[in-house]
């Protein structure tokens, strides 16, 4: 699994709560960003581009790579052999478009994410053209608007070879359905002929058995509250991977009962069985890891009283035995001496307590060593490092952060 993710086709992040959940999975989140272009972020989003983290948690991917540029090219060279073609033309013109617009703005992109031979293409062949309905954003002048398949192929070409050269995985909000599900099934080579050349009934890819992440991030979207996460508790829990790696582990351990299926009702009744069986180990887990006095004193912390101190005595004494008996005859000849019996008492308690305080103390650290190493080594040690970063889990399945399964 990639550490980083691709977020794709939007530049501006609408749900600060999906980055949040998001970045529970990936230590960063990359974004195709206009070349020198200005945009304006929320205040919200901000935060998570703020160099104080070392990188930022959400940056920019590198679309002027040699790879993106490449895959531009040939996508402009199958449009302009198609285009040759006046019924493609008219399939993906203007025309066409405005009689299938499903939204008010219609399928926009900004320039600044083309390159020359690509806008050429369009340009040339009546394939693109001013928005009908502009944003009221101030960049509003920068983008074109296309026929949304146009623009789903264009979008895809981009992302996958962004993702391939940067070596990331691929993430989609709830607005990125249909591409997304192309970016699932389809390789490089085949995204251009399913969107622009589909056929009347498409092969549908086998079911696949599901993924660790995919796992995870089921879980993440209806059992946590995100809202209490901020960019530098994300940030810190990027700093170490190998809890993460662990529960990934433990989540393909669990999921591999699942088996490959198409998704709907029962795959998701299989999905809310792990997540409730992730909730309930990694409780049982705290609480066997928090029972520190429990696991200390053993059985014994539930006698009252005088008992009690004997039978801590007895787990003590025999590590510092000789030095209480010792110390305790010295007492005895002292006040037998002195005529003082009870210095006798005094001083054989004295000795007595001294040993039992390091016999606890030694007992003490070693427990505490066993327990923290059972800690460190915990499949689910991540979602305890989630609780801390400020994740509520819930109880009970509750409504998705704004997205479903997303990554590829």
């Amino acid at each position: 699994m990639s550490e980083r993710a691709l977020y794709y086709p939007h530049i501006h992040i609408q749900d600060v709560n999906w980055l949040k959940a998001t970045l529970l999975l990936f230590s960063q989140v990359r974004r195709m960003v206009p070349v020198l272009s200005a945009f304006e972020d929320s205040d919200a989003i901000k935060e998570f581009t703020s160099y104080d983290w070392g990188q930022p948690l959400l940056y920019p991917a590198q679309l002027e790579r040699e790879r993106v540029m490449g895959a531009q090219e040939e996508l402009a060279r199958r449009l302009n052999d198609d285009a040759k073609d006046e019924g493609f033309k008219l399939k993906y013109g203007l025309g066409e478009t405005m009689r299938q617009r499903e939204s008010r703005l219609g399928f926009q992109i900004h320039q600044g994410k083309l390159s020359d031979p690509l806008k050429a293409a369009l340009n040339d062949n009546q394939l693109a053209w001013d928005p009908i309905n502009k944003d009221p954003s101030p960049f509003a002048a920068e983008y074109v608007e296309v026929h949304p398949r146009l623009g789903e192929a264009i979008m895809s070409t981009l992302a996958i070879a962004a993702a391939t050269g940067e070596g990331l995985d691929v993430v989609g909000d709830n607005r990125s359905g249909k591409l997304h599900k192309c970016l699932l099934e389809k390789k490089e080579q085949e995204v251009y002929d399913y969107w622009l050349h589909p056929t009347p009934k498409p092969v549908l890819s086998p079911p696949q058995i599901p993924e660790p992440k995919e796992v995870f991030e089921y879980f993440v979207s209806f059992r946590c509250d995100v809202t209490d996460l901020t960019a530098e508790s994300l940030a810190s829990l990027k700093e170490d991977r190998e809890p993460l790696r662990k529960l990934l582990e433990q989540l393909r351990a669990l999921g591999s009962g699942i088996s490959a299926m198409d998704p709907g009702k029962e795959r998701d009744q299989c999905f809310k069985d792990v997540a409730s069986k992730v909730l309930d180990e990694w409780q049982k887990d705290r609480m066997n890891l928090s029972s520190y006095w429990r696991k200390f004193l053993g059985e014994d912390l539930m006698i009252p009283g005088e008992k009690f101190i004997e039978k801590v005595a007895e787990k003590t004494w025999k590590g510092g035995e000789a030095a209480v008996t010792g110390a305790a005859t010295s007492a005895a000849g002292a006040a037998y001496a002195s005529g003082s019996l009870g210095a006798t008492a005094t001083c054989a308690v004295a000795g007595a307590l001294g040993g039992l305080s390091i016999g606890i103390f030694s007992h003490g650290v070693k427990t505490y060593f066993r327990t923290a190493k059972a800690e460190r080594e915990s499949p689910y040690r991540y979602l305890t490092l989630m609780e801390k970063a400020g994740v509520v889990f819930r109880s009970e399945l509750g409504a998705p952060v704004g997205r479903d399964s997303i990554s590829s």
